[in-house]
């Protein structure tokens, strides 16, 4: 690719076609023309018009480093991929003039899709096979207009342990519970994100490795330790996936 003007504007716009998992893109310059991108960063849309850049975990635009000739191929990974079917490559520096030949790495990407109406469930019964784990990670792809709702929901019959996410006010909160005794409470709740009610696709993952819990939306991680006394999740009844998108009593406080 090489546009008819080099302005800093310029962009080049790759359709894949369909959803991806992507990973990681690599870049050439063009050959025997000593024309190449030297650093560039990216941007990628589930629809082509709302677009969003690829930032670090302090929401801070990553700026990849690109060519040194215009033969050599650099690959760059991404230590957080992304679903998407649209990639823009945003070249910023460059030497002579814009030229790039692009590859992009990842896979299909599939997965069990839900539409609720606001009062519909699904879940999973682990009644007769109860889950306790030293480790957990909940990943869940969500889009809603709504500000308030509860997305899952899990709980043990024992020392009250449960698993809560809702959206409140456009955020996520996340309650956690490995166990409670009257001496020591053990809920802990995460705040991540804003104005996730705007109806377009977020990431969401809950990863608890012991008592360290990682609430991460989209490409920003919230941290935090569990208060509880236990170390395991002790979950051994139903597991919901839920739409009360109507803001009926919650999970937690």
């Amino acid at each position: 690719w090489r546009p008819a003007y080099m302005e800093a504007d310029q962009y080049l716009f790759v359709d894949l076609g369909a959803r991806y998992y992507v990973t990681g893109v690599a870049t050439q310059g063009r050959r025997a023309a000593k024309e190449y991108v030297t650093v560039y960063n990216i941007m990628y849309s589930d629809n082509g018009h709302n677009w969003f850049h690829y930032t670090n975990e302090d929401k801070i635009i990553v700026n990849f480093i690109g060519n040194k000739n215009d033969n050599g191929i650099v690959r760059n990974n991404f230590s957080d991929p992304f679903i998407t079917r649209f990639v823009r490559f945003n070249p910023r520096q460059w030497n002579n003039f814009i030229s790039m030949r692009v590859e992009i790495y990842g896979c299909p990407f599939t997965s069990s899709s839900f539409t609720f109406d606001g009062q519909t469930i699904a879940y999973y019964d682990a009644t007769f096979i109860p889950l306790h784990n030293q480790q957990d990670e909940l990943r869940l792809r969500f889009k809603t207009n709504y500000p308030n709702g509860v997305l899952f929901y899990a709980k043990g019959t024992q020392n009250n342990d449960y698993l809560a996410v809702e959206l409140r006010n456009g955020s996520i909160f996340v309650g956690i519970d490995l166990g409670s005794t009257p001496e020591r409470p053990g809920a802990t709740i995460i705040q991540a994100g804003s104005v996730l009610d705007d109806y377009q696709w977020h990431d969401l993952a809950v990863i608890r490795y012991w008592k360290n819990v990682s609430v991460k939306i989209d490409q920003t991680v919230f941290y935090e330790e569990s208060q509880s006394a236990f170390n395991g999740l002790d979950l051994d009844g139903k597991k919901y996936l839920i739409s009360e998108f109507l803001y009926r009593k919650t999970c937690f406080s």
